[in-house]
């Protein structure tokens, strides 16, 4: 079998120093993310609700209702009620997955003999996420390795993974550190050409984010290279969430596809081309979006140009493929949606699964301290601002 189509290694446990170089990373994003909310909400207060958008969702407990924002009141609805309808049709809350939110509550539910159902929810949600965030960080590392065959190479994509402004929400009452989790475990399993682990990762985290369907894409992919009939009904099966989740909602609203209706009815600007509504920021998010948007192209373009990317893509089984093949086609429809086809306050939180995009810039910084000292200054000054936004209800979603 060729190593383009399911490079499994013999990985030896991680040593001590490994772990702790990407336990202390991690650690050192997390205080950014912290100290950032806590001394912005402290600087600068939550601001006024705009007319017509009504009173700010608020769940009122220390420092965990910095992180819970925006989505989490919706996530935190499903966990308390379910999906539901009211007088106008079905309400936003079906534009969310259910697994995250299945997850708050069934890992506060011993929390209710404490504080209210609500705060038991959500504080359950904000302790799973950070919590998945340093497993998810562990298993990103041991992929890497995997596939990029360098422990210098593998480092650095895990400084760059836990320093992107999006990371932020692996530590909110947010879908992102849970969906990541499973993501990068489902892959990791495939690599190890464990498909039964694989699949069942893959499936779960079609529960947890409309796009983990796109994880069929790498079982196809192996699937071809290695001419196994069963990894192409591992396939269907890891895709199938996404298509439930929407006959579930024809069944109860009578509507299909749900989850694309709602988005449609109650955030039409989500949907709108980027570039257009691109000129409608001021001028300093127009720099932060424009150097999010260059640091998550690049490496694309890079391999691109370098590794030819199609050719690496449809190579498959054969000796021309590319290790890294895979997942480019595995996320370059991401991008793609991302850049032409998506809320603009969004893109630090839709690129976080690029996951070749972190082993793009760690390749750039590999022999380059001072490319790699911009890199991380870059991502590290936009997490300060990004984590200031959310937690004082800003325009960072």
């Amino acid at each position: 079998m060729s190593t383009s189509v399911s490079h499994v290694t013999k990985e030896a446990a991680l040593s001590k120093r490994e772990i702790k170089k990407v336990i202390t990373a991690s650690l050192a994003s997390r205080l950014i993310v912290f100290f950032s909310a806590i001394s912005g909400s402290s600087l600068f207060g939550v601001r006024q609700a705009l007319p017509g958008e009504g009173q700010l969702w608020d769940i009122g407990l220390p420092v965990v209702n910095l992180f819970s924002r925006w989505d989490a009141g919706h996530y935190l609805s499903i966990a308390l009620n379910g999906y539901m309808s009211g007088f106008q049709g079905p309400l936003p809350e079906w534009a969310f997955f259910p697994l995250y939110p299945m997850v708050m509550r069934g890992a506060g539910f011993p929390l209710t003999l404490l504080v209210s159902p609500s705060e038991a929810a959500i504080i359950a949600g904000f302790f799973v996420s950070n919590s998945l965030f340093f497993l998810t960080v562990v298993y990103f590392y041991k992929l890497s390795k995997i596939v990029l065959l360098n422990e210098k190479l593998a480092l650095l994509s895990i400084l760059f993974f836990v320093l992107w402004p999006g990371s932020l929400f692996y530590s909110c009452v947010y879908a992102e550190a849970l969906f990541m989790f499973l993501t990068i475990l489902s892959l990791y399993f495939l690599e190890k050409n464990r498909t039964t682990f694989a699949t069942i990762s893959g499936f779960l985290s079609g529960w947890t984010r409309p796009n983990g369907f796109l994880i069929a894409i790498p079982f196809i992919y192996t699937a071809i290279g290695a001419k196994k009939r069963l990894l192409y009904i591992q396939s269907i099966i890891v895709a199938l969430p996404y298509m439930l989740f929407n006959l579930y909602g024809l069944a109860v609203t009578g509507i299909f596809p749900i989850r694309e209706w709602v988005i449609t009815k109650y955030w039409p600007g989500s949907t709108s081309i980027i570039f257009v509504e691109f000129l409608n920021l001021s001028i300093g998010y127009q720099m932060l979006v424009m150097m999010e948007l260059a640091l998550a192209v690049l490496p694309y373009l890079y391999f691109l140009i370098s590794k030819n990317m199609l050719k690496s893509i449809f190579s498959f089984g054969t000796k021309e493929g590319n290790r890294e093949a895979k997942y480019y086609a595995f996320t370059l429809p991401l991008l793609i949606l991302t850049v032409f086809y998506g809320g603009i306050s969004n893109v630090h939180r839709y690129v976080v699964a690029l996951i070749p995009m972190y082993w793009g810039l760690a390749k750039f910084g590999k022999d380059n301290e001072m490319i790699r000292t911009t890199i991380v200054a870059l991502l590290s000054t936009i997490l300060v601002i990004g984590s200031i936004l959310f937690s004082t209800y800003r325009w960072y979603l």
